[in-house]
């Protein structure tokens, strides 16, 4: 099996996974403007967590718990939150995939 016929294996597959899970039960981001969306909400639900008096909401938390953004060359990614439990020097990245 060559390297395109791999590749075009493993997309399918992952579409297929994609599509046979609940939208609101769904951890791929498909598009590069939902990854940019989830880091605009994340952003937005931090600053809603850091103030007083604003209403924070059960999204927010869910979202500070299982994401964090990290800058590199002024890009922002979208990460696994680091903590104590992590592996030193492992950085769990989130990233598209595409149909």
């Amino acid at each position: 099996m060559d390297e395109l016929e791999m590749e075009n294996k493993f997309n399918n597959i992952i579409s297929d996974i994609v599509q046979k899970k609940r939208s609101d039960n769904n951890s791929f981001l498909t598009i590069i403007d939902e990854y940019n969306i989830h880091i605009e909400q994340l952003k937005h639900s931090k600053f809603v967590l850091k103030t007083p008096g604003e209403k924070k909401s059960m999204k927010d938390y869910r979202l500070v718990r299982k994401y964090d953004i990290l800058t590199i060359n002024n890009k922002e990614r979208l990460i696994k939150p680091i903590n104590d439990d992590s592996a030193i020097g492992t950085i769990l990245y989130y990233v598209t995939t595409y149909n």
